[in-house]
């Protein structure tokens, strides 16, 4: 069914997104070609993308996918690793692509690993997807834990690097105030609502 769009409300919006920083704080798609025009035709500022997955893989091939990519689209796309860059992109009439993920288990036991994955352009991280994992308990765990001893090296070692911290409605909500315990700045709540909106879904958060 087509739906009827007020033109002076679309015009509205439009303006808004050109003159506003414009976020969308998680994709959970691979970089694609098909996705720069919709982000350009959305004034999509920024799009941080959190198609690192598929388990422990050494640095280079968990990222280099998303790095050739970003080369490949120069032209349109800028691997934004700061704000310095989204603005820049911006300017150019490009749009800034932040490299993020879903979980922190990638680093395995070693929390070292978190510099080089910074170093590959890295800047936002959640820490459990769905299933406990090194790092805490996840939501749809039978059982729910706060973070484990390398859960809470990761947050700080996170936070030392300035890679933002994603507390959101994967974790299990002990990790997530966990890790709210192990932080000293920002950190961001994504994918989840107020339970008390929600009240049987394990993707929410107490908000109270």
């Amino acid at each position: 069914m087509a739906v009827r769009v007020d033109p002076g409300l679309a015009a509205e919006a439009r303006q808004l997104h050109d003159t506003l920083f414009v976020v969308n704080g998680l994709d959970a798609s691979e970089l694609r070609s098909e996705l720069i025009p919709n982000l350009r035709a959305g004034g999509v500022t920024a799009n941080l993308v959190t198609g690192l997955r598929d388990g422990v893989r050494p640095l280079t091939t968990v990222a280099s996918p998303h790095l050739h990519f970003l080369r490949d689209h120069a032209d349109t796309l800028v691997h934004a690793t700061t704000v310095t860059d989204i603005r820049r992109a911006r300017r150019e009439g490009r749009t800034a692509i932040v490299l993020g993920w879903q979980r922190s288990d990638y680093v395995g036991e070693d929390v070292d690993r978190l510099l080089g994955f910074h170093r590959l352009g890295l800047r936002s991280a959640g820490l459990v997807y769905n299933v406990g994992n090194y790092v805490g308990s996840g939501c749809v765990d039978p059982e729910h834990g706060g973070l484990s001893h390398l859960g809470v090296e990761v947050v700080r070692e996170l936070q030392r690097l300035r890679i933002v911290v994603d507390i959101g409605g994967h974790c299990a909500e002990a990790t997530s105030f966990d890790a709210l315990e192990f932080t000293t700045g920002p950190v961001v709540c994504s994918n989840t609502n107020p339970r008390a909106l929600r009240p049987g879904n394990p993707r929410t958060m107490t908000d109270g």
